[in-house]
């Protein structure tokens, strides 16, 4: 372990020259401060004997500043990469509406198809969690490699927090079982606009307004205790204005996560709904922080990512920033399923082939990305 402040295998000259006789890694554990960066290291870190390397843990930030040699990369003197170069990169996945209203069990052959197409993971919309055959999926998953694949909510009227009895009662027990699903599959992830039913749109008053956010708030306390003992996280999604009048921009979700309280509640970012309502995209993403939790590229038409106007370099510069390594998921709707195409105003279909949003937009995102990190 690397002590600043004991400087442990350190000199005089402005360099860290790492040896270690008990491991092959020093190990740097970075905690997650109130600063942008938690360490920065502005010494050279050089190898002193071969195998000699270092290892970032923890959930903070290290910049490295220095001109610096590890055993398997030279680095030139680039903070913005170096800052980086410890932590998981981030996942590209597809979202399952792609190719079905709902996932089921008859979508399971589906999972080797995404795989071959470039996905990381599935992002898997589920209507009906009860009615999935759970060890199957889990095999068709392992078999793919595909691990932690995020749990995608629907939110048709019968399941609505600040619907009447019945449907506050229906959200709620749907939302447990997401829960349960996701701890089943291992994954650490259900995302959604937890809130309210999709396209819920009214006017109402102030005393209406704050009577509903209380209602919400404390409906998500409830589920977000339960998700805490799972190990899952909830992201709620903004939507737009067409979509829902209760929430529309990622400060509205930061301040429902302030009033909730609970570290197992997060912001679901997606790119369609910020191109409409946020005045700067990137901006709103520095703003909401650490507290983005999952993020769907969406193209501001629905089509392919980077064959519309959203500003993606500005998007996945300020991801950059708040130093997210979490997960993207394409979401796009196909014209012909017309459950989904209604609900969404999908009427044009702005690509070929599921495989063409697919590849085309997986390569894009990552070429995109990757590109950030060295710039």
């Amino acid at each position: 372990m690397y002590d600043n402040a004991k400087r442990q295998h350190g000199d005089d000259a402005g360099r860290i020259n790492i040896r270690t006789t008990t491991a092959p890694n020093v190990i740097f554990t970075v905690a997650d401060g109130a600063t942008a960066t938690d360490l920065l290291v502005g010494a050279a870190i050089t190898q002193w004997s071969a195998g000699a390397g270092f290892t970032k843990n923890g959930t903070g930030t290290m910049a490295l500043t220095g001109n610096s040699t590890s055993p398997c990369h030279t680095f030139a003197r680039h903070d913005k990469f170096l800052n980086r170069c410890m932590i998981p990169p981030m996942r590209f996945g597809l979202n399952s509406f792609l190719v079905t209203s709902s996932f089921s069990n008859s979508d399971i052959p589906w999972i080797e198809t995404f795989k071959s197409w470039g996905a990381d993971f599935v992002e898997l919309a589920v209507l009906e969690p009860a009615g999935l055959d759970v060890p199957r999926l889990e095999r068709a998953l392992s078999n793919a490699g595909m691990v932690n694949n995020p749990v995608c909510g629907m939110f048709p009227p019968q399941h609505d927090l600040r619907g009447n009895a019945a449907q506050q009662e229906s959200c709620i027990e749907y939302t447990k079982q997401l829960i349960e699903l996701a701890a089943a599959l291992g994954s650490k992830t259900i995302a959604g606009p937890f809130y309210s039913s999709v396209g819920r749109c009214n006017m109402h008053d102030e005393g209406e307004r704050q009577r509903q956010f209380d209602l919400v708030a404390g409906h998500l306390r409830t589920l977000t205790g339960i998700a805490e003992q799972a190990g899952v996280t909830i992201a709620i999604e903004p939507l737009n204005r067409f979509e829902t009048d209760f929430m529309n921009t990622l400060a509205q979700a930061r301040r429902m996560i302030e009033a909730v309280g609970s570290p197992a509640l997060k912001i679901h970012a997606d790119t369609f709904h910020m191109h409409i309502e946020e005045s700067h995209s990137p901006a709103a993403v520095r703003g909401a922080g650490t507290l983005v939790g999952h993020v769907h590229a969406s193209a501001n038409h629905r089509g392919v990512p980077g064959r519309d106007q959203v500003d993606w370099v500005g998007v996945f510069e300020a991801l950059r920033d708040i130093n997210y390594t979490g997960d993207m998921a394409i979401e796009t709707f196909p014209v012909d399923n017309t459950t989904i195409a209604r609900a969404a105003s999908i009427w044009i279909q702005r690509y070929k082939t599921p495989e063409e949003v697919s590849r085309a937009g997986l390569e894009f995102l990552r070429t995109t990305w990757n590109s950030i990190q060295l710039s």
